[in-house]
């Protein structure tokens, strides 16, 4: 037995679900919604019939078997933040912005996903599929340190009072041959599954939208404009064929040609750099040119605060989240 203390301020039908049948339950079924946004599926056991007469501040409730739904809201945004490991961060979660409860959840489709969570840095962690998107390194370990996706949220409902559940798929060293072959793929599912669960819990979703950042790995390919943009057009279709409306775009950055200047594979830092450019050119190009796609923020003037050859420490992440929730807002207008 498990005592509720959060203000009780409304109080909803729970969700059906296979998972909480009577064999596991026993009593009146309700979800509870606490002034926070937070609730649970509970079961009441002092002898209360009546649903509309809970007003008590402090009730004696057990969880409704192994299910729990997190926090809701009666509208949410749903965002999928996908790309590589400038979208899954490589910044320090310590030092990321602080994303509020009423402000955005994250589902979690893969390590759990009969629930919303509160966002928090790193953002994704422990969404690492086999065969699919899966950040970690050799040890088992993730590679997720801190990550744009708290400020943007967390500016996005400052500015539209539009709360976000935030969906991860990233991963670091990916490149657009090997998401439109396979990657993108996962990434859907995840969708399809936040959509799912999000209707079966009875939360209205008003805008699907996709976050994109990613590029470096297609400049180490030396990948060209032509190249790369029929990529993202043909990974962008299947986004929008799984309920994405719009795509916004967080521009690829640097190599880091000042910290790392001496050749490298062939090439000189400034070399490899210019390979990165003509990925940024052809994200340009492509917000520029297509209704759908919008360019939200960029990686690009950060090289000062970058931290290695391709990664950038957290005060990057938080500027670069921040005015990108800022422009989704404005476009939402």
């Amino acid at each position: 037995m498990s005592t509720y203390t959060g203000e009780i301020t409304r109080v909803l039908n729970a969700p059906s679900s296979d998972k909480l049948s009577p064999s596991k339950i026993n009593g009146r079924v309700a979800c509870i919604l606490d002034k926070f946004g937070r609730y649970d599926i509970m079961t009441f056991v002092k002898g209360m019939n009546r649903m509309e007469n809970i007003s008590e501040s402090k009730i004696e409730c057990e969880p409704g078997g192994d299910v729990s739904y997190g926090h809701m809201a009666d509208a949410v945004d749903l965002m999928v933040f996908a790309g590589q490991s400038n979208m899954s961060g490589r910044g320090s979660a310590d030092d990321a912005v602080v994303c509020g409860s009423s402000a955005g959840l994250e589902y979690k489709a893969v390590s759990n996903p009969y629930n919303l969570v509160p966002i928090e840095e790193p953002f994704g962690l422990n969404e690492d599929r086999r065969g699919g998107l899966c950040d970690i390194d050799l040890n088992g370990m993730t590679k997720r340190r801190g990550s744009m996706v708290s400020a943007l949220v967390d500016t996005y409902y400052k500015k539209t009072g539009r709360k976000v559940v935030g969906v991860s798929a990233s991963m670091g060293g990916t490149n657009t041959e090997e998401w439109k072959n396979n990657l993108v793929s996962d990434a859907a599912s995840r969708l399809d599954a936040a959509r799912a669960f999000l209707a079966r819990t009875g939360i209205n979703t008003e805008r699907i939208f996709v976050v994109w950042c990613q590029g470096e790995s297609d400049g180490d390919a030396k990948r060209s404009k032509r190249d790369y943009t029929e990529n993202l057009r043909y990974i962008f279709d299947v986004f929008k064929a799984h309920g994405a409306e719009h795509i916004f775009m967080i521009q690829t950055g640097h190599y880091n040609y000042v910290k790392y200047p001496e050749p490298n594979k062939g090439l000189t830092g400034e070399e490899w750099d210019a390979c990165y450019g003509v990925i940024r050119d052809a994200q340009a190009a492509m917000c520029g040119s297509c209704d759908d796609v919008t360019m939200v923020g960029s990686l690009e003037p950060y090289i000062s605060d970058m931290k290695d050859h391709y990664h950038y420490n957290q005060s990057a992440y938080n500027a670069v989240g921040a005015e990108a929730g800022a422009k989704i807002a404005e476009y939402c207008k």
